[in-house]
This record gives structure tokens, C-alpha cells and sequence, in this order.
């Protein structure tokens, strides 16, 4: 922990927290991204690779969608869990900006999913994540 020392009113305090985040919350939030309006507005098109097998640096993904983006180059991309945690360990640790209010969602949505499981996250949150996964930092919205 890091403590900035000055007036005890106004100091802050830094805290690294490790969270282990069950796979099929992940997996969740991969179909979601897919089939929720999350990410639809710029998005160009997709394919469900739900059934193939991808494999990348290594790891099997059995639950990915590949997305076209509505951008110059129309380049397709993978959304895999692997992006969902490298977008929300993006956003949590402050490597890509978004609001505080952003910030509590993406928290709330993964304390919940190690509390409980269920780790419903807002829509608009989701969004920020897969943005920070795919392109590191959040281009659309």
C-alpha cells in the first residue's frame, strides 16, 4: 500500500486487491458482450466461434466471438475471456480511464461474481471492458 502522506482529510491510499473470478462469470460476460447491446453500436458484424475452438498464445478458448469493427480497416476481433480480464484489470488499475462511476459497476459486477456467483454487469460497463481488452483503452461511447 502506498500512502500519500499529507493533511489525514486529504490523503489517499493505494490498495492492490486480488480477486479470483470464477471462469463461468467470465464466460457470462463473453455471451453477454455478444448478445446484449453492450457493444452493438459498433460493431459491424459477428461470428459465433461459441462451437470452434480458437486457439491463442496457446490457450484453448472454447467461448469466443469473433467482431468486426465499424473503423477504417474493419478488422475482425476475438472477444474471449482473456479480454474480459485483461479489460477489467485495464480499467481497475487505472492503465485505461474511465469514470468512477464506471469503476464501482465493473467492481461491483466482479465482487459479485466472487461472492456469489452471479456477477450481473451493467451494460454500459461491460462495454468499457471489452473496449479495454481489445484496443487498450476505450475508443466508442
Amino acid at each position: 500500500m502506498n500512502i500519500v502522506k499529507t493533511d489525514i482529510i486529504e490523503s489517499t491510499v493505494t490498495a492492490h486487491v486480488h480477486m479470483k473470478i470464477p471462469t463461468k462469470a467470465l464466460i457470462d460476460w463473453v455471451t453477454q458482450a455478444y448478445e446484449t447491446p453492450a457493444i452493438n453500436y459498433w460493431v459491424e458484424g459477428v461470428k459465433d466461434l461459441k462451437k470452434a475452438e480458437l486457439e491463442i498464445g496457446g490457450l484453448t478458448h472454447n467461448y469466443t466471438y469473433e467482431v468486426k469493427v465499424k473503423d477504417q480497416d474493419s478488422q475482425w476481433h476475438h472477444i474471449t475471456v482473456q479480454t474480459i480480464l485483461d479489460g477489467i484489470e485495464r480499467l481497475l488499475s487505472g492503465k485505461v480511464t474511465v469514470s468512477t462511476r464506471q469503476k464501482f459497476y465493473i467492481l461491483q459486477g466482479v465482487n459479485e461474481a466472487c461472492t456469489d456467483g452471479t456477477g450481473a454487469i451493467d451494460s454500459d460497463a461491460l462495454d468499457c471492458i471489452v473496449q479495454a481488452g481489445l484496443f487498450n483503452e476505450v475508443i466508442y461511447g
